[in-house]
């Protein structure tokens, strides 16, 4: 009987005292994800504006599947921490950021789906060169803009965790 009130009364101690926040790990994944998404874009401009016939869309589309791995954990990351804060009384302010962190998650994912659908139609445009050189430095500049912004990203998220934290 002793033991199973010492093991209500440190579950509660924990819960309430100690209770397990996972934040951090998630604004951590979501960084990782960020920045390998950007870097795909940066790729993929890169590709369009100086690699245009080399036909290196192939290693591309694969980056992006591999990232869509990263993706899917990074969902379950932000799960986890907002399952986390439910018996955090003092999660509030995490809460308000796993929210936001959600919605720059969904903002990922469209541009996931985005930049797969144009991998498939710029290997076939390459293949039947149908891009233009001014085409392909608009395509170029429009993929760089989506690179820094997924680049920036990150860095405000750092930001509000070091706001918390202090």
């Amino acid at each position: 009987m002793d033991t199973l009130i010492g093991i209500v009364v440190a579950i509660l101690i924990h819960m309430f005292l100690f209770p397990p926040d996972f934040t951090k790990k998630a604004a951590k994944s979501l960084e990782k994800l960020s920045n390998q998404l950007s870097g795909i874009l940066n790729e993929l401009s890169n590709w369009i504006q100086l690699e245009w016939g080399q036909e290196k869309g192939n290693m591309i589309e694969n980056k992006i599947h591999l990232s869509l791995q990263e993706l899917h954990a990074t969902k379950e990351m932000l799960s986890t921490a907002f399952n986390s804060l439910k018996f955090n009384p003092f999660g509030k302010k995490h809460h308000s950021l796993i929210k936001k962190y959600d919605m720059e998650l969904k903002k990922m994912s469209k541009c996931y789906d985005y930049i797969s659908t144009i991998v498939t139609t710029l290997k076939e445009w390459e293949k039947e060169g149908h891009l233009s050189s001014s085409d392909q430095m608009e395509a170029s500049i429009y993929l760089q803009a989506f690179s820094k912004f997924f680049g920036n990203l990150n860095v405000q998220q750092q930001n509000e965790l070091d706001g918390e934290s202090n």
